[in-house]
């Protein structure tokens, strides 16, 4: 391996175990400020008419961007009044991570449950979107959802540590 200060690994060289036979991967170009867009497909609860509905967004990815935080502020982005929200005002994800049985653990903070204001119904369509969402993303069909790293409890919904809800596009 071959690294360049201020660079890092700018090639690897494979030999086997006669010296005649080499594989070889070089750096090729180097960019700056360049992000990583992709297209993601939110999730979003119409208690009205009793069912969940999808926008695709771009977001876009830059280096040491985590995650959770560019999905939370692509989630608090409306621009149509009509979409019912998804995540409140101060609603923080503080992880979210893939485990060892591709479940998609998405871990919420307090403000969730306290500034959610709905019904069950309307909470459970919440839940849902919020599930599709990462389920999709990450490719799973099962998510665990969590506040502060305790198991998913409010006026309406408590769920017992580990258990997780289904994919349901």
């Amino acid at each position: 391996d071959y690294y360049a200060p201020g660079v890092g690994l700018i090639k690897s060289v494979y030999t086997t175990g006669d010296t005649e036979s080499e594989i070889s991967s070089s750096l090729s170009k180097i960019e700056q400020n360049i992000s990583f867009v992709q297209s993601v497909r939110f999730f979003y609860p119409d208690i009205n008419k009793n069912e969940i509905y999808f926008v695709d967004k771009d977001i876009s990815f830059k280096t040491n961007d985590t995650a959770n935080t560019i999905f939370e502020t692509a989630y608090k982005q409306t621009t149509d009044e009509s979409i019912g929200k998804v995540l409140t005002t101060n609603t923080k994800i503080n992880s979210l991570h893939l485990n060892s049985d591709n479940i998609i653990c998405i871990d919420l903070n307090k403000s969730f449950i306290t500034e959610i204001n709905a019904g069950s119904e309307y909470e459970s369509m919440i839940l849902q979107s919020i599930t599709n969402t990462f389920g999709m993303y990450y490719g799973t069909d099962k998510a665990i959802i969590t506040i502060d790293g305790g198991p998913y409890e409010s006026g309406h919904i408590a769920m017992k540590k580990g258990e997780y809800i289904k994919v349901n596009y």
